[in-house]
């Protein structure tokens, strides 16, 4: 099987390790469904960030949320809400959830984050990840390839930017690369807020590859092999 169609990914693997997380949004979500919050998770190396919100065209006019920070050590929820008085009834209904949602629990967001296209694009974007990491000073990244990886109801969207020295821009001693995808969940509503309509933004199949590198000459190599192996993604039927 060549090596960029391949169905696993250790990013996914990552996201797998977490699915009680999307099981518990999606129940939570249920719980306020008369408000038609939408759902969105973020990872860090020592958290999940849960959030409610509304449609992001909505926002203007209420603006209704719900932010939950979730040690993943400690397992300690910290709760944030449009309304504040509402914040002991949802900090209620997450330990009842806590008690009864387990390890593999699994819901409908999940699957249609497990789904062939979206486990084969994830691998497409991990292998041209993989690149930078390590490749110059600055390239360590805490979640797999990645410094965020953040899911909403239609899109899964993986970063890696090196900003190495970059203030400074002395010399030859900075990079600045970012490479940034963007992968369409099936069977999800269109979203125009998280969507990139960025330069240098290319289409392949179901992904919005972004990459754009600025790097002074001597950490030019790295972005020159990732944009190489975007070109030949992209060239790929």
């Amino acid at each position: 099987m060549n090596t960029l169609e391949a169905s696993s990914s250790q990013t996914f693997e990552l996201l797998k390790e977490h699915k009680r997380y999307f099981a518990i949004a999606e129940k939570l979500q249920k719980i306020y469904a008369e408000k038609n919050l939408k759902k969105f998770i973020a990872f860090s190396e020592s958290s999940v960030f849960i959030e409610l919100h509304l449609p992001w065209e909505a926002h203007a006019a209420r603006d209704e949320w719900v932010k939950i920070r979730i040690n993943k050590t400690s397992k300690k929820a910290e709760v944030g809400m449009f309304n504040p008085a509402q914040r002991v009834e949802i900090e209620e209904h997450l330990k009842r959830l806590d008690s009864t949602v387990s390890e593999g629990s699994d819901s409908d967001w999940f699957r249609r984050l497990a789904h062939e296209s979206v486990q084969n694009a994830i691998a497409k974007a991990d292998y041209i990840a993989k690149i930078g990491l390590n490749c110059a000073p600055g390239d360590n990244y805490e979640l797999s390839f990645y410094d965020k990886i953040q899911v909403s109801e239609a899109i899964l969207f993986l970063h890696q930017e090196n900003n190495y020295n970059a203030k400074s821009l002395r010399g030859n001693e900075y990079s600045m690369r970012k490479f940034a995808v963007e992968i369409e969940l099936p069977n999800a509503p269109k979203e125009h807020g998280l969507r990139m309509l960025l330069p240098n933004t290319k289409l392949h199949k179901n992904m919005r590859i972004h990459f754009l590198d600025s790097s002074s000459e001597r950490y030019k190599e790295c972005g020159e092999r990732i944009e190489s192996s975007i070109q030949n993604l992209i060239g790929r039927k």
